[in-house]
């Protein structure tokens, strides 16, 4: 009775608005250290992106944007899913429901087919995508093909983000998540834009996966030693 009403439409959306609200809540309390200092200088001429960061890391990289800076993202078809597309779409965000799996069976049935084709449907459009980069359910930061298929059909570049917070509540998960908190300082490292040409094979594939996904990862240590006061 009580998980039916926990996941009860109304019920997810207010967890929705809440979640927005806190986390635009951090950013603005939140003093960010930039790497680089004009992360849009080193975006100049690549636009539209496809931004990737890691799951359960996720929940600030939206907010980094510069203003004007339009952005789809993809959100997953569960109810978790559904609270986290409520929070994007007050943050301003376009929404994108679907998600990927290593089967590809199980990546039709959660929509992932669809959710490729919107997201490289808005790449043409001219808005820049966000997705995280890992799909296991076992193992946290390791990147999955669906983010370098993408790029290799759109056009597209893939540009690695890690946005942390020094301050923060460390929950024992698959995805290590870390939910941000307020009054602290921060560190957002955005790494330069990786294509992957339209002819390439697997092997050029899996070459390009491990390479965002190192990319990603040492974005994602750089980011936490900046939140900590490196220089």
């Amino acid at each position: 009775m009580l998980k039916r009403l926990l996941r009860a439409k109304p019920v997810l959306t207010a967890a929705g608005h809440i979640l927005g609200a806190y986390l635009k809540f951090v950013r603005k309390t939140t003093c960010f250290t930039f790497e680089p200092a004009d992360i849009y200088a080193q975006l100049e001429g690549h636009l539209p992106i496809i931004v990737a960061s890691w799951h359960g890391q996720h929940f600030l990289v939206a907010l980094m944007r510069r203003p004007g800076h339009d952005f789809a993202v993809l959100v997953s078809l569960s109810p978790d899913g559904e609270i986290n597309a409520v929070a994007a779409r007050s943050m301003g965000l376009e929404v994108i429901r679907g998600s990927t799996a290593r089967a590809r069976e199980r990546t039709i049935e959660k929509g992932g087919v669809r959710g490729m084709r919107e997201m490289i449907a808005a790449l043409k459009r001219g808005l820049s995508v966000a997705q995280t980069a890992d799909i296991s359910l076992t193992q946290s930061r390791r990147c999955g093909l669906g983010v370098v298929t993408m790029a290799k059909l759109s056009g597209r570049p893939i540009v690695p983000v890690a946005s942390v917070t020094r301050w923060h509540i460390a929950i024992k998960s698959w995805d290590r998540t870390r939910v941000p908190l307020p009054f602290g300082r921060g560190g957002c490292v955005v790494a330069a834009p990786i294509y992957v040409p339209a002819d390439s094979g697997e092997a050029e594939l899996e070459s390009i996966r491990k390479r965002v996904e190192d990319v990603l990862n040492g974005a994602q240590d750089r980011a936490e030693a900046l939140a900590a006061g490196a220089r």
